[in-house]
């Protein structure tokens, strides 16, 4: 198992989504790295189509000294119309 914990961040913006992004990517000092980027948007600038599913997953090591145990989590950024459509394809 990669990770035993995740979570979502829901932005209305790509400019929300980047400074999700930044500030989960420099959370080092508090016990934070980050093992993995998945972009899918699939370029760096976070591109967004409306027509196709896009998400980005980071997945953080925590531990040092702010935690007893080191573990994954998986933070996913992901938009609020993209998590619609998420919603609406699991139905089907």
């Amino acid at each position: 198992m990669k990770d035993l914990l995740r979570g979502c961040i829901i932005c209305d913006t790509i400019a929300e989504s980047k400074k999700v992004f930044e500030v989960l990517t420099t959370l080092e000092m508090y016990g934070f790295d980050v093992v993995q980027v998945k972009n899918g948007f699939g370029s760096p600038g976070l591109e967004f189509d409306p027509t196709k599913y896009a998400d980005i997953k980071i997945i953080l090591k925590m531990g040092g000294e702010y935690f007893v145990y080191e573990e994954l989590i998986e933070i996913q950024i992901i938009q609020r119309i993209n998590l619609e459509l998420k919603e609406i394809e699991h139905l089907l």
